[in-house]
């Protein structure tokens, strides 16, 4: 039985002999800068692959983008690195909405339902984990001047329209 190969198969196999994986890790940049420029090239790359499947806008002479911050508990993981608390709705009458883990921030393209055949549909751009020293709003406004600040994209002539929705 043979198994179909990962990336990660691929990128092993492929690599010359003389290279381990240590040559393919983030953490083999000498600085923080460095590593923040080789994260960002794979990122605008996936940007790019994906701009080419959003349909222009046709009704609405716009871009639609959401922004969400949406928590993720994990109150057992005690193991777990940068737990912290968490707004999250409770249905239980006197309790307090929060909890322990992680928010993640979500930029989606939301294209016309014109465009899709009726369907809503959205199509996820980035998604961001909130670290303790950051909030929602920061990393939301990050994730949103990195994909409206590129020239090359299909949206940088146009008008752009965000809903946010975050704690």
């Amino acid at each position: 039985m043979q198994f179909p190969k990962t990336d990660f198969n691929l990128l092993i196999n492929n690599a010359p002999k003389q290279q381990g994986i240590q040559e393919f890790s983030r953490t083999t940049q000498s600085n923080s800068t460095e590593a923040d420029k080789s994260q960002k090239s794979p990122i605008s790359d996936r940007i790019q692959t994906i701009a080419e499947l959003i349909p222009t806008p046709q009704q609405k002479q716009f871009y639609l983008w959401a922004i969400d911050v949406t928590p993720l508990p994990r109150p057992y993981a005690k193991t777990l690195e940068e737990r912290t608390i968490i707004y999250q709705p409770n249905t239980i009458k006197g309790n307090k909405p929060i909890n322990i883990g992680h928010s993640y921030s979500v930029l989606t393209a939301l294209p016309e339902k014109e465009e899709t055949g009726q369907i809503p549909w959205a199509i996820p751009l980035m998604v961001e984990r909130v670290k303790r020293d950051q909030t929602g709003k920061q990393v939301g406004s990050r994730q949103l001047k990195e994909i409206l600040s590129p020239e090359n994209l299909p949206w940088s002539n146009h008008l752009s329209v965000v809903v946010v929705e975050m704690n």
